[in-house]
Order: C-alpha cells, then structure tokens, then sequence
C-alpha cells in the first residue's frame, strides 16, 4: 500500500507568474479529479524561482488562496480547512514533497494531498536569459491499499565531493538595489551535465541494487539538457545477475521536445502527465521517477502505476 497519482495537470506558456502557473494547473488537476475540493488537507508548494523572489509568507498560501481550498479555519470547520507550506530543494523539491506527503497519507487514508511546482522569473515577464521553461504543474495524491500500487521510498545522494554545486542563483544586494525582487544571477559549471548524469546515475545504481526491481518501463527524469534522460539510460546498470541474469529496459521521456526547455521543477509531474496518456495498460507498469539539480543532489523513486 502506498501513496498514488490520483490525477496530474499542467500548464504551459500561462503567463510568466509561478504562482498564476501552479494555481492554474492545481485547479484543472481537481477539476479534472473529480474529488471534493473540501478532501485536500495539504497543499505542497514545490517551486523553486517564483514571483518577486518572494520568501514569506510561503508561496503555498497564496496558491491556495488563488485555488480557493480549505480557506475557512473556523473551529467548526476543522475537517475541511487545508494546511499549506513550501517545500524548496532544488530539482529534487517534488521528489521531497513526495515523501512528505507519503508521511501524511499514512497517517491519515481519507484526505489527498496536492503537490503545486513549476519555476518562472521572479520579475513575472519573459527573460531569454532565464533558463527554464514557465510551466505550472500539479499532482493528486492519495492512498490506496493496493500493496502492489503506489510510491516506494525516495533515494537521495548529494556530491560526495567538497567541489562547488554545478548551477547556483543568487541575488547582490548592493548591484540589484531597490530592484532586487525582479532579479536573480545565475552561474553554470560547462560541465553541468557530465556532473548532473554520473550522480543521477550512481544514485540510481544504488537504489536498484537495493530495490532489485522485476521490471521499469519508464524513467521519468529531469532533463537539465536536450538527451539527459537517453543518456542517463546508457549510464544505469540495469542486469540483476542475482535475480537471474534479466535486464530492464525502460523508456525516457524527452520532455526539451514536448517543453521546448528545461522545466526543472516541474519536470517529474509533466513526465508523467505525458506518459499516462499513451500508456495501453497501466496496471502493468513500473515507472522510475529521478530528478538531480544544483547543490549537486539526485533523488529518485519506483512507481507502480
């Protein structure tokens, strides 16, 4: 048993806001649900660049109050109000909203929650420099009692060098000024993917070696770059000689071709979003869900659909 996608949407070329964005894909994925709105108990914001470069109050309360769920926290009200916070990790921040939320659900079978990321400029216009794509998007969850259906554990690895983070965002108070709010420097290492794909890779080993899989049909991965995800492929050993010698071959999603770019935070709800349309049958696929961004750190997760 375990927490599963009850439903995914997203939102592409909106506008430039993250929280317009994220609100839009959180509405269409509970309109598109079906579910009593009043049900979602948490609201997870995910998204790491966001409007103004805004910290408090969390960006996740003023999505809820865009989406307009569980706003009355009267007394009376307890079993309808819904409790909303950000989760910031990078790329991996979906992949970390995922298992916060898996704690929830295990203590509490009736509510869902919502996961909401997606990343745009925080000077809400269109920056050619900015690299990611403005899309909003947004992930039902829910448990089910299916021991074979749902989330297995998250994986995480950071770099265990002491070598600088190969993407960083900062913001210079005394070159930014007054208009600091609208600004963000980024700096890349040349070497970003190289770095990005042997720890997504060995994180992944890793965790296969643990998990010992019978089957993956799909790896739905950030793709920092155009052909991360098929090269990731190339580089994760998927022979288990112990278990018979059987090799997996899972598919990848080139989400730069659907996206026109690097969607970062959005990119594990967007993968799927993608694939479950065109899946013939879904009760018979494993998914690998990987995401790997600055600090360097790796996250990934099985799926059974």
């Amino acid at each position: 048993m375990g927490s599963i996608i009850r439903k995914t949407a997203v939102v592409e070329n909106k506008n430039f806001s993250a929280i317009e964005n994220t609100a839009t894909a959180g509405i269409k994925c509970i309109e598109a649900s079906g579910i009593d709105p009043s049900r979602i108990g948490v609201l997870i914001y995910a998204g790491l660049y966001r409007d103004d470069n805004i910290m408090e109050p969390s960006v996740a309360s003023l999505v809820q109050k865009k989406i307009q769920i569980g706003l009355d926290i009267s007394a009376s009200n307890l079993a309808g109000m819904t409790f909303s916070f950000d989760v910031i990790n990078g790329a991996n921040s979906v992949m970390s909203a995922i298992s916060v939320a898996d704690s929830i659900l295990q203590n509490d079978h009736k509510q869902f929650v919502l996961i909401v990321a997606g990343d745009a400029h925080p000077s809400k216009s269109d920056h050619k420099e900015f690299p990611f794509e403005a899309v909003g998007a947004a992930m039902l969850l829910g448990w089910d009692t299916d021991s074979l259906r749902g989330f297995h554990a998250v994986s995480y690895l950071s770099d265990h060098t002491n070598a600088e983070s190969s993407f960083s965002a900062t913001g210079k108070l005394e070159e930014f000024g007054m208009e600091g709010r609208s600004h963000v420097r980024f700096e890349s290492d040349p070497r970003l993917s190289e770095s990005y794909l042997r720890l997504n890779a060995e994180n992944i080993n890793q965790y296969l070696q643990r998990q010992r899989p019978k089957a993956i049909d799909f790896i739905l991965s950030s793709e920092p770059v155009r052909g991360f995800s098929q090269q990731l492929v190339t580089m994760i050993d998927f022979q288990h000689p112990a278990d018979g010698g059987v090799a997996l071959s899972p598919q990848s999603i080139d989400l730069h071709g659907h996206f026109g770019g690097d969607i970062h935070t959005a990119a594990p709800i967007a993968a799927f979003d993608v694939l479950i349309p065109e899946l013939k049958d879904r009760k018979k696929t494993t998914l690998l869900f990987s995401t790997v961004g600055s600090g360097n750190a790796s996250a990934c997760a099985l799926y059974c659909v």
